[in-house]
């Protein structure tokens, strides 16, 4: 382990270690967006062998929030393992806002891919925040 120098800090190799941690996490979040927005664009643009399109963007959404709910089930479950507190002190409903907001806007979003590309619809979810 690094030894803290006199003002309290981490040395210079931790940091370069940290840096080059947060760097890798970065570009796993970038590397993971664009794979899922190009296979959100080509599962609503790109028909098939017989020539039809996706149509059930409700259904990938539901797929969508399923796997994710496997996923956290499986990390609540891992943390419960080892020991963590991983008990929530609000009330479900509370989320429930928040979730069913979630839900519609992709629902939009895969139905906006029908008709403009995923860079476009990106580009326009990014100027809303301007």
């Amino acid at each position: 382990s690094e030894r803290p120098s006199a003002k309290g800090r981490p040395s210079g190799d931790s940091f370069v270690m940290a840096a080059l941690h947060v760097a890798f996490c970065a570009v796993g979040i970038v590397v993971s967006y664009v794979l899922w927005g190009y296979m959100q664009e080509r599962i609503m643009t790109q028909p098939y062998a017989t020539g039809e399109l996706f149509r059930s963007s409700k259904f990938l959404v539901f797929a969508n929030r399923a796997l994710a709910l496997l996923v956290a089930y499986a990390a609540r479950e891992a943390q419960r393992a080892q020991g963590a507190c991983v008990s929530h002190t609000a009330p479900l409903y509370q989320f429930s806002f928040s979730s069913v907001s979630n839900i519609l806007s992709s629902v939009s979003q895969y139905e906006a891919l029908r008709y403009i590309s995923f860079p476009t619809q990106v580009l326009a979810k990014s100027c809303k925040m301007v």
